[in-house]
Protein backbone atom coordinates (compact mmCIF):
# COMPACT_ATOMS: atom_id res chain seq x y z
CA UNK A 1 0.00 0.00 0.00
CA UNK A 2 2.98 2.54 0.79
CA UNK A 3 5.01 1.93 -1.78
CA UNK A 4 7.64 4.22 -1.07
CA UNK A 5 9.91 4.35 -3.58
CA UNK A 6 13.96 3.10 -1.96
CA UNK A 7 15.94 5.84 -4.03
CA UNK A 8 13.58 8.51 -2.26
CA UNK A 9 13.54 7.27 1.62
CA UNK A 10 16.63 9.21 2.88
CA UNK A 11 16.15 12.54 0.46
CA UNK A 12 15.12 15.40 2.48
CA UNK A 13 11.51 16.16 2.25
CA UNK A 14 11.87 19.73 2.96
CA UNK A 15 13.37 22.54 5.54
CA UNK A 16 11.08 20.82 7.84
CA UNK A 17 11.38 17.13 9.31
CA UNK A 18 7.85 14.68 8.79
CA UNK A 19 5.56 14.17 11.77
CA UNK A 20 6.11 10.79 11.79
CA UNK A 21 8.31 8.49 9.51
CA UNK A 22 6.10 5.78 10.89
CA UNK A 23 4.66 2.92 8.54
CA UNK A 24 0.52 3.05 8.40
CA UNK A 25 -1.27 1.57 11.21
CA UNK A 26 -4.04 -0.88 10.31
CA UNK A 27 -6.72 2.34 11.13
CA UNK A 28 -4.39 4.25 8.63
CA UNK A 29 -5.07 2.04 6.06
CA UNK A 30 -8.61 1.42 6.01
CA UNK A 31 -9.63 4.88 6.41
CA UNK A 32 -7.05 5.63 3.18
CA UNK A 33 -8.94 2.75 1.13
CA UNK A 34 -12.35 4.38 2.06
CA UNK A 35 -10.97 7.84 0.71
CA UNK A 36 -10.15 6.04 -2.40
CA UNK A 37 -12.79 4.73 -2.54
CA UNK A 38 -14.90 7.82 -2.06
CA UNK A 39 -12.49 10.08 -4.33
CA UNK A 40 -13.53 7.19 -7.33
CA UNK A 41 -17.47 7.49 -5.98
CA UNK A 42 -16.88 11.53 -6.73
CA UNK A 43 -15.82 10.59 -10.55
CA UNK A 44 -12.49 12.69 -10.23
CA UNK A 45 -10.70 10.02 -13.00
CA UNK A 46 -10.85 10.49 -16.32
CA UNK A 47 -11.83 7.91 -18.08
CA UNK A 48 -9.15 5.26 -20.44
CA UNK A 49 -10.65 6.62 -23.41
CA UNK A 50 -10.37 10.11 -22.72
CA UNK A 51 -6.85 9.42 -21.55
CA UNK A 52 -5.89 8.30 -24.78
CA UNK A 53 -7.29 11.33 -26.38
CA UNK A 54 -5.21 13.46 -24.61
CA UNK A 55 -2.00 11.11 -25.00
CA UNK A 56 -3.21 11.47 -28.91
CA UNK A 57 -3.61 15.29 -28.72
CA UNK A 58 -0.38 16.32 -26.87
CA UNK A 59 1.37 14.12 -29.58
CA UNK A 60 -0.46 16.04 -32.55
CA UNK A 61 0.99 18.95 -30.62
CA UNK A 62 4.75 17.93 -30.34
CA UNK A 63 4.46 16.75 -34.17
CA UNK A 64 3.41 20.33 -34.72
CA UNK A 65 5.87 22.34 -32.65
CA UNK A 66 8.52 20.11 -34.18
CA UNK A 67 7.31 20.94 -37.48
CA UNK A 68 7.03 24.90 -36.81
CA UNK A 69 10.50 24.85 -35.48
CA UNK A 70 12.04 23.83 -38.31
CA UNK A 71 9.97 26.39 -40.33
CA UNK A 72 10.96 28.97 -38.53
CA UNK A 73 14.35 27.48 -38.99
CA UNK A 74 14.70 27.40 -42.70
CA UNK A 75 12.82 30.91 -42.65
CA UNK A 76 15.41 32.68 -40.93
CA UNK A 77 18.35 31.28 -43.24
CA UNK A 78 19.83 28.61 -40.93
CA UNK A 79 21.52 26.36 -42.85
CA UNK A 80 19.85 23.10 -44.04
CA UNK A 81 22.14 21.28 -41.24
CA UNK A 82 20.66 23.40 -38.91
CA UNK A 83 16.91 23.23 -40.20
CA UNK A 84 17.13 19.54 -40.00
CA UNK A 85 18.05 19.28 -36.82
CA UNK A 86 15.91 22.10 -35.48
CA UNK A 87 14.08 20.99 -32.51
CA UNK A 88 11.12 21.80 -29.88
CA UNK A 89 9.58 20.10 -27.26
CA UNK A 90 6.33 20.53 -25.50
CA UNK A 91 6.18 20.46 -21.51
CA UNK A 92 3.35 19.66 -19.70
CA UNK A 93 2.55 21.20 -15.87
CA UNK A 94 -0.22 21.91 -13.20
CA UNK A 95 -2.87 18.67 -12.57
CA UNK A 96 -2.04 16.72 -15.79
CA UNK A 97 1.87 16.86 -14.59
CA UNK A 98 0.73 15.79 -11.22
CA UNK A 99 -1.66 13.38 -12.07
CA UNK A 100 -4.52 15.01 -10.51
CA UNK A 101 -6.43 16.05 -13.50
CA UNK A 102 -9.98 15.26 -13.89
CA UNK A 103 -12.44 14.56 -16.87
CA UNK A 104 -12.71 17.24 -19.07
CA UNK A 105 -10.02 19.49 -17.36
CA UNK A 106 -7.14 21.60 -19.42
CA UNK A 107 -3.91 20.53 -20.18
CA UNK A 108 -1.58 23.49 -19.29
CA UNK A 109 1.29 23.01 -21.42
CA UNK A 110 4.81 24.70 -22.20
CA UNK A 111 6.74 25.10 -25.54
CA UNK A 112 10.36 25.20 -25.64
CA UNK A 113 11.81 26.22 -29.13
CA UNK A 114 15.82 26.23 -28.73
CA UNK A 115 17.66 27.97 -31.63
CA UNK A 116 19.74 25.36 -32.56
CA UNK A 117 19.67 21.11 -32.30
CA UNK A 118 22.16 20.65 -30.01
CA UNK A 119 19.16 21.76 -27.49
CA UNK A 120 17.26 18.03 -28.39
CA UNK A 121 17.78 17.29 -25.15
CA UNK A 122 17.02 20.21 -23.10
CA UNK A 123 16.98 19.81 -19.12
CA UNK A 124 14.69 22.60 -18.23
CA UNK A 125 15.34 22.01 -14.34
CA UNK A 126 18.83 23.28 -14.62
CA UNK A 127 19.41 26.72 -13.89
CA UNK A 128 21.30 28.03 -16.79
CA UNK A 129 18.37 27.91 -19.24
CA UNK A 130 17.07 31.09 -17.46
CA UNK A 131 20.17 33.00 -17.77
CA UNK A 132 19.84 35.88 -20.38
CA UNK A 133 15.77 35.10 -20.92
CA UNK A 134 13.23 37.93 -20.02
CA UNK A 135 10.58 38.02 -16.97
CA UNK A 136 7.87 36.37 -18.78
CA UNK A 137 9.86 33.27 -20.01
CA UNK A 138 11.24 32.97 -16.38
CA UNK A 139 7.76 32.37 -15.20
CA UNK A 140 6.31 30.31 -18.24
CA UNK A 141 9.25 27.70 -17.57
CA UNK A 142 8.82 28.00 -13.52
CA UNK A 143 5.30 26.13 -14.25
CA UNK A 144 6.94 23.18 -15.39
CA UNK A 145 10.21 23.38 -13.31
CA UNK A 146 8.45 23.39 -10.33
CA UNK A 147 5.68 20.67 -10.85
CA UNK A 148 8.42 18.41 -11.95
CA UNK A 149 10.79 19.19 -8.62
CA UNK A 150 7.23 18.76 -6.51
CA UNK A 151 7.09 15.54 -8.21
CA UNK A 152 10.66 14.81 -7.18
CA UNK A 153 10.58 15.68 -3.60
CA UNK A 154 7.41 13.72 -2.56
CA UNK A 155 8.14 10.29 -1.22
CA UNK A 156 5.32 8.61 -2.26
CA UNK A 157 3.53 9.80 -5.32
CA UNK A 158 0.38 7.86 -5.02
CA UNK A 159 0.10 8.95 -1.66
CA UNK A 160 0.87 12.77 -2.92
CA UNK A 161 -1.87 12.69 -5.53
CA UNK A 162 -4.53 10.78 -3.59
CA UNK A 163 -4.29 13.86 -1.30
CA UNK A 164 -4.19 16.65 -3.51
CA UNK A 165 -7.63 15.38 -5.24
CA UNK A 166 -8.67 15.62 -1.55
CA UNK A 167 -7.93 18.85 -1.38
CA UNK A 168 -8.75 20.20 -4.80
CA UNK A 169 -12.55 18.54 -4.24
CA UNK A 170 -12.71 19.63 -1.20
CA UNK A 171 -11.82 23.51 -2.01
CA UNK A 172 -14.52 23.20 -5.23
CA UNK A 173 -17.11 21.81 -2.76
CA UNK A 174 -16.84 24.28 -0.10
CA UNK A 175 -16.63 27.67 -2.72
CA UNK A 176 -12.48 28.12 -1.97
CA UNK A 177 -9.20 27.54 -3.52
CA UNK A 178 -6.92 27.26 -0.62
CA UNK A 179 -7.23 26.32 2.83
CA UNK A 180 -6.37 24.04 5.84
CA UNK A 181 -8.05 20.98 6.81
CA UNK A 182 -7.91 20.45 10.18
CA UNK A 183 -7.95 16.18 11.55
CA UNK A 184 -11.90 15.68 11.94
CA UNK A 185 -13.80 12.48 13.00
CA UNK A 186 -16.55 12.84 11.20
CA UNK A 187 -17.04 10.57 7.97
CA UNK A 188 -15.78 11.81 4.43
CA UNK A 189 -19.10 12.74 3.16
CA UNK A 190 -19.36 15.51 5.92
CA UNK A 191 -15.86 16.60 5.04
CA UNK A 192 -17.13 17.41 1.76
CA UNK A 193 -19.93 19.09 2.24
CA UNK A 194 -20.83 21.44 -0.44
CA UNK A 195 -20.62 25.24 1.03
CA UNK A 196 -24.17 26.71 1.25
CA UNK A 197 -22.45 29.56 -1.41
CA UNK A 198 -25.86 31.56 -2.51
CA UNK A 199 -26.94 32.00 1.59
CA UNK A 200 -23.60 33.42 2.39
CA UNK A 201 -23.60 36.72 0.55
CA UNK A 202 -26.72 39.07 0.30
CA UNK A 203 -25.64 40.11 -2.99
CA UNK A 204 -23.81 38.61 -5.92
CA UNK A 205 -22.33 39.97 -9.18
CA UNK A 206 -23.75 37.94 -12.40
CA UNK A 207 -21.16 37.83 -15.23
CA UNK A 208 -23.18 36.60 -18.47
CA UNK A 209 -21.42 35.24 -21.55
CA UNK A 210 -22.56 34.02 -24.83
CA UNK A 211 -20.95 33.43 -28.70
CA UNK A 212 -22.67 32.01 -31.66
CA UNK A 213 -21.76 28.33 -31.49
CA UNK A 214 -20.20 25.96 -28.86
CA UNK A 215 -16.43 26.11 -30.64
CA UNK A 216 -16.29 30.08 -30.44
CA UNK A 217 -18.24 29.31 -26.53
CA UNK A 218 -15.52 27.26 -25.66
CA UNK A 219 -12.60 29.80 -26.48
CA UNK A 220 -14.66 32.70 -25.19
CA UNK A 221 -15.48 31.16 -21.77
CA UNK A 222 -11.71 29.81 -21.42
CA UNK A 223 -10.61 33.58 -21.92
CA UNK A 224 -13.10 35.12 -19.93
CA UNK A 225 -12.22 32.71 -16.40
CA UNK A 226 -9.04 33.56 -16.64
CA UNK A 227 -9.75 37.51 -16.94
CA UNK A 228 -12.11 37.14 -13.63
CA UNK A 229 -9.58 36.13 -10.86
CA UNK A 230 -8.58 40.03 -12.72
CA UNK A 231 -12.11 41.65 -11.73
CA UNK A 232 -11.71 40.23 -8.16
CA UNK A 233 -8.32 42.00 -7.67
CA UNK A 234 -9.55 45.41 -9.44
CA UNK A 235 -12.86 45.37 -7.02
CA UNK A 236 -11.03 45.08 -3.72
CA UNK A 237 -8.64 47.50 -4.96
CA UNK A 238 -10.87 50.05 -6.12
CA UNK A 239 -12.62 50.14 -2.75
CA UNK A 240 -9.41 50.17 -0.48
CA UNK A 241 -10.24 46.51 0.24
CA UNK A 242 -13.73 47.14 2.38
CA UNK A 243 -15.63 44.96 -0.41
CA UNK A 244 -14.23 41.42 -0.41
CA UNK A 245 -15.26 39.34 -3.56
CA UNK A 246 -15.34 35.75 -3.45
CA UNK A 247 -15.74 34.23 -6.78
CA UNK A 248 -18.09 30.74 -7.45
CA UNK A 249 -15.51 28.16 -8.30
CA UNK A 250 -17.53 27.03 -11.34
CA UNK A 251 -20.21 28.23 -14.16
CA UNK A 252 -23.92 27.26 -14.92
CA UNK A 253 -25.87 27.55 -17.95
CA UNK A 254 -29.64 27.82 -18.97
CA UNK A 255 -30.83 25.12 -20.87
CA UNK A 256 -33.35 27.41 -22.05
CA UNK A 257 -30.78 29.71 -23.86
CA UNK A 258 -28.25 27.97 -25.98
CA UNK A 259 -24.48 29.24 -25.82
CA UNK A 260 -24.66 31.19 -22.69
CA UNK A 261 -22.62 30.27 -19.53
CA UNK A 262 -23.13 32.48 -15.82
CA UNK A 263 -20.97 32.92 -13.07
CA UNK A 264 -21.10 34.68 -9.79
CA UNK A 265 -19.09 36.45 -7.64
CA UNK A 266 -20.04 36.96 -3.96
CA UNK A 267 -19.58 40.58 -2.49
CA UNK A 268 -19.69 41.57 1.23
CA UNK A 269 -18.20 44.55 3.09
CA UNK A 270 -14.74 43.23 4.83
CA UNK A 271 -15.25 41.83 8.27
CA UNK A 272 -14.29 44.64 11.41
CA UNK A 273 -15.90 47.66 9.14
CA UNK A 274 -18.98 49.50 10.29
CA UNK A 275 -21.35 51.40 8.21
CA UNK A 276 -20.60 54.71 10.14
CA UNK A 277 -17.13 54.90 7.69
CA UNK A 278 -19.65 56.20 4.99
CA UNK A 279 -17.84 54.94 2.36
CA UNK A 280 -19.70 54.85 -1.00
CA UNK A 281 -18.38 52.63 -3.26
CA UNK A 282 -18.14 53.30 -7.36
CA UNK A 283 -17.31 49.77 -9.01
CA UNK A 284 -18.69 51.67 -12.52
CA UNK A 285 -15.52 52.05 -14.06
CA UNK A 286 -13.82 48.63 -12.46
CA UNK A 287 -16.77 46.71 -14.39
CA UNK A 288 -15.98 49.18 -17.51
CA UNK A 289 -12.56 48.40 -17.07
CA UNK A 290 -12.95 44.75 -16.74
CA UNK A 291 -15.24 44.16 -19.70
CA UNK A 292 -12.47 46.24 -22.01
CA UNK A 293 -9.97 43.67 -20.79
CA UNK A 294 -12.12 41.09 -21.94
CA UNK A 295 -13.30 42.57 -25.31
CA UNK A 296 -9.54 42.85 -26.29
CA UNK A 297 -9.57 39.01 -26.87
CA UNK A 298 -7.38 38.60 -30.16
CA UNK A 299 -9.78 36.06 -31.23
CA UNK A 300 -12.77 38.03 -29.89
CA UNK A 301 -15.74 37.90 -32.52
CA UNK A 302 -18.71 40.20 -33.15
CA UNK A 303 -20.84 37.00 -32.10
CA UNK A 304 -19.23 37.61 -28.73
CA UNK A 305 -20.36 39.53 -25.20
CA UNK A 306 -20.51 39.46 -21.81
CA UNK A 307 -22.66 41.15 -19.23
CA UNK A 308 -22.14 42.05 -15.67
CA UNK A 309 -25.00 43.08 -13.35
CA UNK A 310 -25.86 43.29 -9.67
CA UNK A 311 -28.44 40.75 -8.32
CA UNK A 312 -29.90 40.03 -4.78
CA UNK A 313 -29.46 36.86 -3.13
CA UNK A 314 -33.44 36.23 -4.04
CA UNK A 315 -32.96 36.91 -7.05
CA UNK A 316 -30.46 34.65 -8.11
CA UNK A 317 -32.06 32.92 -11.71
CA UNK A 318 -33.69 29.16 -10.87
CA UNK A 319 -31.43 27.80 -13.62
CA UNK A 320 -28.55 28.07 -11.17
CA UNK A 321 -30.60 25.72 -8.26
CA UNK A 322 -31.12 22.71 -11.01
CA UNK A 323 -27.60 21.94 -10.59
CA UNK A 324 -26.38 23.48 -6.94
CA UNK A 325 -26.75 21.39 -4.23
CA UNK A 326 -27.78 22.06 -0.98
CA UNK A 327 -30.72 23.97 0.51
CA UNK A 328 -31.45 27.58 -0.91
CA UNK A 329 -33.16 30.90 -0.53
CA UNK A 330 -36.61 31.20 -1.27
CA UNK A 331 -37.25 31.92 -4.70
CA UNK A 332 -38.46 35.51 -5.69
CA UNK A 333 -39.18 36.16 -9.61
CA UNK A 334 -35.78 36.85 -11.18
CA UNK A 335 -34.83 41.08 -11.20
CA UNK A 336 -31.20 41.67 -12.27
CA UNK A 337 -30.14 45.26 -10.80
CA UNK A 338 -27.57 47.55 -11.78
CA UNK A 339 -24.74 47.99 -9.83
CA UNK A 340 -26.33 51.09 -8.10
CA UNK A 341 -26.84 49.84 -4.55
CA UNK A 342 -24.88 46.47 -4.08
CA UNK A 343 -24.68 47.41 -0.35
CA UNK A 344 -28.28 48.81 0.20
CA UNK A 345 -28.19 47.52 3.84
CA UNK A 346 -24.95 49.97 4.83
CA UNK A 347 -23.74 52.26 1.89
CA UNK A 348 -24.32 52.38 -1.96
CA UNK A 349 -22.16 51.48 -4.86
CA UNK A 350 -22.32 53.63 -7.40
CA UNK A 351 -22.55 52.46 -11.03
CA UNK A 352 -25.11 51.97 -13.85
CA UNK A 353 -25.77 48.19 -15.71
CA UNK A 354 -23.47 46.77 -18.10
CA UNK A 355 -26.03 46.24 -21.46
CA UNK A 356 -25.61 43.25 -23.46
CA UNK A 357 -24.37 44.12 -27.09
CA UNK A 358 -26.63 41.74 -28.77
CA UNK A 359 -29.53 40.02 -27.15
CA UNK A 360 -30.70 38.50 -29.63
CA UNK A 361 -27.30 36.50 -30.68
Amino acid sequence: MMDIRSNNISRPTGIWQPISTAGPTKMDITMNEELEQFLENAALCECREEAIRREAVLCRLNEIVKTWIKNVSCAKGHTDRTVRHANAKIFTFGSYRLGVHGPGADIDTLCVGPKYADRNDLDISQESILRYVDEQTVRSLNGCRVTDQILQLVPNIKTFRTTLRCMRLWAKRRGVYSNAVEARTASWDTLFQPFAYFQAYRNYLQIDIAAKNDGDLLNWKGWVESRIRLLTLKIERDTRGLVQCHPYPGDFSDKSKPFRHSYFMGLRRKQGTGPQQGKQFDVTRTVEEFTYDVYAYSSWKPTMWINVCHVKRNDIPNFVFLVESGPHPAKKPSAKRSLASAFPETETVTSTKKTKQDESK
